[in-house]
């Protein structure tokens, strides 16, 4: 059985390191992504140019999208190379290469600059992801570049950092609650990860409890960095029984069915909303510390 996997793997190189990045995508299923290449004119580019490293959706990532989002890239060419071009980075890139929070620049350009791509290490290295998709098939060499295959299509990184995005109506109570904590400005730094409550959430927080925790800096300061995590975790690093340390110093816990997640006794409404320093959890309840002596209250 081993020396069957081996002569695969020998196989699957071998097939890899005489074909052109295209050929090796079509090879590898990916036939969605070669028919939008086509569509997109890179076509040529994938053929004959490079070398190219691709982080390639599979055929299941693209049914996954939202179907006004395909419409709009199969009706908008610009946003179709624009999308395409988020997929692949010049040169050869192995997976060995890659470290966590390493940012790579991808083809996508934006008033002059490339958007990044933000690489990522779960699990001593076993799960690795490219903002927030995970690559499930890595190091398929071809003759003019790399291919991983990605479980999720990308979508190209905001320039709005954490602060920026707190700026949305729907999380003004939060940065509200970080002003009068006086920690704005930390979160400029960075990677974080924030499991940020909506306002709604602070709206259901039984009455006098917010303007309790707005008039005493010290408790808002352990509430809030009970919701800080350092370092970047997308949903695709979540698993059940999972335990994150926060800023504040107690852990949260997180427990999933593979659909919906919850952290502690939250749901996570919106989930892996990119910012330029880290990754932001939409959550529909204000988590407190000592979480086991306290009910959320739920939305």
């Amino acid at each position: 059985m081993q020396a069957a996997c081996i002569c695969l793997s020998l196989l699957t190189v071998a097939f890899g390191q005489q074909h052109n990045l295209a050929d090796l995508a079509q090879g590898l299923g990916a036939t969605t992504f070669i028919e939008l290449a086509t569509e997109a004119g890179m076509l040529d580019m994938l053929t004959m140019g490079g070398p190219f490293t691709i982080f390639c959706p599979t055929n299941e990532a693209f049914e996954n999208l939202p179907g006004d989002v395909m419409e709009r890239m199969k009706t908008d060419k610009q946003m179709l190379m624009d999308m395409m071009k988020y997929h692949l980075t010049s040169g050869m890139m192995m997976s060995s290469h890659l470290t966590n929070e390493m940012m790579i620049d991808s083809m996508m350009m934006m008033d002059g600059m490339p958007i990044g791509i933000r690489m990522n290490m779960y699990m001593h290295g076993m799960l690795m992801t490219a903002n927030g998709s995970p690559i499930i098939k890595a190091d398929q060499m071809a003759t003019n570049g790399m291919i991983h295959m990605v479980g999720r299509v990308m979508f190209p990184m905001p320039m709005k950092s954490i602060p920026e995005e707190f700026m949305e109506p729907e999380l003004s109570y939060l940065m509200t609650a970080i002003k009068t904590a006086g920690f704005a400005s930390s979160l400029t730094g960075g990677p974080f990860t924030i499991f940020a409550p909506s306002n709604d959430a602070f709206m259901k927080l039984p009455p006098g409890e917010l303007q309790m925790l707005m008039a005493n800096k010290t408790a808002l300061t352990e509430v809030l960095t009970y919701h800080m995590v350092d370092g970047t975790f997308w949903s695709a690093s979540f698993h059940n029984g999972m335990s994150i340390p926060t800023f504040e110093g107690q852990n949260l816990m997180i427990n999933t069915d593979g659909m919906k997640v919850m952290v502690n006794n939250a749901d996570v409404m919106i989930a892996d909303i990119a910012c330029t320093n880290g990754v932001i959890h939409m959550i529909n309840s204000v988590l407190m510390p000592h979480m086991m002596y306290r009910s959320p209250v739920l939305i």
